[in-house]
């Protein structure tokens, strides 16, 4: 259905103001007042069709004795059928009601602009502005409009591969950025020459280049592009920091950014949003990254699951973008959809202070709007913490940890690596050196944060307290160098505490604040950081303007640039359709809360192989079986059984692919994580629930399985049974998937379905 423009103007409506009939005909034209447009998609002529109909109910009463019930069926305006009469009299009053119902069920094909409530939170505003399909209802599939994403050298390849293959001159984004933060040792030409593809394609498509040793790429972005209300999809699991700019940030695998950049709509269920409501004034020693470890305390690993949280409240004031950042990123670790902060005077600061002080705009959430959730934090009450890798809780008090000796410190990182927190340790550390067992690191996590401590001279009281510098990017954070010995205890500042990410099995992890991390180099061991004494460092909001020097601006036609691929660079694998029925066996079984990070770790070896997904199906679940390759490929595919929460952690968009190229065509979980869950449905690989989660304790490697008839169940929407032809048992599994979902599952992939439905050119 076409919309019209002048739909979104004022336009005059009519009201009833008496029951007679004669009366009522004059007030219509009397008394038309002109009101806001409430239903943007509602065309002119469906609103003419709509007074006509009122009209003529107001003067002819209806014979019909028993009242019809309409169909839901929805209608076209064009081919709206005569007004079902009812069986009172209608009134003006009755007429006008019918009116918005003809009206409301016209516009509930179109956009939900029409359907937000008056008063909007902060995220329903940006994603009433943005959405292209569905309703703004929880649990609705939607599609909103993406203006800017962002991509990392990890995930990076695959994505402007895929995009590539759309067939496109250009990206269709506001602006699209490609950064190299996370292979910057450039260990073997492998990634290297992912990095000259990246930067040759970039130049070829119209997007930004940010080279390696320019920083993280949530910080150069927040710092270079990033603007309130605009929608941002980025590959990294941490792109909700941008929610400290009052942006509305997404992490998602890279199939769905090429996608965006395409000018397509990020397809997403709706989530429900819970406001976090922050009161009084942090003390001393305490931090945001505190506060993000105290959400982790309450809510667990995946108490985020499906929502997007909305910090509001007189706390957030005294926050600074920075440290808004470290707490919008760290509620991936809940599972969190997204995170997100009003703009306001800090943010203007921050703008500012980098140069882009006209970008600033206020965005805030409408009074006493709602919000499906509420939470209060009492900020004055909160105490430094700590989340120790297999620890009996997600996160607790550091004072309930014991003391043990510390070998190794990393400040710095995504989350903690900008100037705000590393002036803080810098300050810490003045005058004081790290403990001789302790190797201190320093992470900065962008190159304007490192030139803003060399200029406030900041940088030597860090070098003068024994710490190692490392180049600004995001290695670190994924375990590329910097790994611990065995059985040392690394304490890190990092977002995730997984010894997978973190270089190596055997270790002992804890993450915590900057001022704790601080505090235990100094003691050389795990120590609060309102040990150190009775006045905080001074926090300095200062920075520095962003250097021009590594970015590389793409030409305003790149029509002519050559596109330079190094030989481990292989095309996207492609995928079947789906089969008649499903059959293979078990290959392997995980625990709960198997994250996509055990699932294919990230480490310097892999990381030279993220453009060639042969050879990185190597790895895949090699952590639980070493030569699981071997197995899949002599099983010809087959099934993965899991816990709860599979796939925590980033998208695995990789771990994905590499199941995809292994024949792996579904995966039996208790639960799934929201953005791994979406990878595998991408890649053609069907994510299936048990209805009795207690079933699967029966279902073991090796055991024969069998969905039959699975496309015709899928197609019919009927529930699917599962069928253990090694133990001659049946379970009934779910699959939870919209209408969209399971044609993408039916074509084989997104890939499949996106080229199924493209025009030829």
């Amino acid at each position: 259905m076409a919309v019209s423009k002048k739909t979104t103007k004022k336009r005059p409506a009519k009201k009833a103001a008496s029951k007679t009939k004669a009366v009522a005909s004059k007030s219509l034209r009397a008394k038309a007042k002109p009101q806001k447009a409430k239903h943007k998609s509602v065309s002119v002529k469906s609103k003419t069709a709509a007074k006509k109909t009122a009209r003529t109910k107001a003067k002819t009463p209806p014979k019909t004795k028993t009242p019809i019930k309409s169909k839901a069926k929805t209608q076209t305006p064009s081919k709206l059928k005569k007004p079902v009469k009812s069986k009172k009299p209608s009134t003006p009053k009755t007429a006008a009601k019918q009116k918005k119902t003809s009206v409301k069920q016209i516009s509930s094909r179109r956009s939900v602009k029409a359907k937000a409530p008056a008063r909007c939170n902060l995220a329903e505003k940006i994603m009433r502005d943005h959405i292209r399909h569905g309703e703004l209802m929880p649990g609705v599939e939607i599609g909103i409009k993406i203006d800017q994403t962002l991509t990392q050298d990890a995930m990076g390849p695959m994505a402007y591969l895929q995009f590539e293959a759309m067939g496109l001159s250009r990206v269709q984004t506001e602006i699209s950025a490609s950064y190299v933060d996370i292979n910057t040792l450039q260990t073997g030409h492998e990634s290297t020459d992912d990095q000259i593809y990246l930067q040759t394609v970039a130049a070829r498509y119209g997007v930004q280049f940010s080279k390696a040793g320019n920083g993280n790429c949530h910080h150069v972005h927040m710092q270079r592009f990033g603007k309130a209300g605009r929608t941002l999809l980025g590959t990294d699991p941490l792109a909700s920091m941008a929610g400290a700019l009052g942006m509305l940030a997404f992490s998602c695998g890279g199939l769905d950014v090429a996608l965006a950049m395409c000018g397509r709509p990020y397809h997403l269920l709706m989530p429900s949003v819970c406001n976090v409501i922050l009161k009084g004034k942090m003390r001393k020693w305490v931090s945001a990254k505190d506060l993000a470890l105290e959400l982790l305390r309450r809510l667990g690993s995946n108490g985020g699951a499906g929502k997007i949280f909305e910090f509001t409240g007189e706390g957030v004031r005294s926050l600074n973008v920075e440290e808004r950042a470290a707490i919008a990123g760290m509620t991936a670790e809940l599972g969190a959809v997204s995170a997100i902060f009003p703009s306001d005077q800090q943010t203007k600061a921050y703008l500012a202070a980098h140069g882009r002080g006209r970008d600033w705009k206020a965005l805030a959430p409408d009074k006493q709007c709602h919000y499906d959730e509420k939470m209060e934090i009492s900020l004055h009450q909160l105490e430094p913490m700590a989340a120790q890798a297999g620890g009996a809780e997600p996160a607790c008090p550091v004072r309930k940890l014991p003391a043990s000796p510390v070998h190794q410190v990393v400040i710095g990182g995504a989350v903690n690596g900008g100037y705000h927190d590393l002036s803080i340790a810098a300050r810490i550390l003045k005058g004081r050196t790290a403990h001789p067992d302790v190797s201190l690191v320093i992470a900065p996590a962008s190159l304007t944060a490192l030139t803003a401590l060399q200029e406030t001279g900041e940088l030597k009281y860090l070098l003068d307290a024994g710490a190692r510098i490392l180049e600004p990017g995001n290695g670190i954070s994924v375990g590329i160098g910097q790994v611990p010995g065995c059985e040392q205890f690394s304490l890190r500042t990092t977002h995730r505490n997984l010894q997978e990410l973190n270089g190596a099995r055997g270790i002992r992890m804890c993450i915590c604040s900057v001022e704790t991390a601080a505090q235990s180099a100094i003691r050389g061991a795990l120590t609060s950081a309102k040990a150190i004494s009775s006045t905080a460092p001074a926090k300095h909001p200062k920075t520095a303007k962003p250097s021009n020097a590594l970015i590389v601006v793409p030409p305003a036609k790149g029509a002519t640039v050559q596109i330079i691929r190094g030989p481990n660079i292989r095309p996207v694998p492609t995928n079947d359709v789906l089969p008649d029925d499903l059959k293979g066996e078990v290959l392997v079984q995980t625990g709960d809360f198997f994250s996509v990070d055990q699932i294919l770790a990230q480490n310097a070896d892999n990381q030279l192989q993220r453009s060639n997904i042969p050879a990185l199906a190597r790895y895949l679940f090699h952590s639980l079986d070493p030569h699981f390759i071997q197995h899949a490929r002599e099983a010809g595919g087959g099934f993965i059984l899991a816990g709860e929460n599979y796939g925590q952690g980033a998208s695995g968009e990789y771990a994905a692919m590499a199941m995809m190229y292994l024949k792996i065509r579904a995966v039996l979980a208790k639960s799934f994580s929201r953005t791994h869950g979406i990878s595998l449905i991408n890649f053609g690989i069907l994510p299936l629930t048990f209805t009795d989660p207690t079933q699967a304790e029966s279902i073991h490697p090796g055991d024969r399985l069998e969905v039959p008839f699975v496309r015709h169940m899928l197609q019919n929407d009927k529930p699917l049974v599962l069928q253990n032809r090694t133990k001659h048992r049946d379970y009934h599994v779910s699959h939870n998937l919209t209408h969209r979902q399971v044609e993408i599952i039916l074509a084989g992939g997104l890939l499949n379905y996106i080229r199924a439905r493209q025009k030829p050119r």
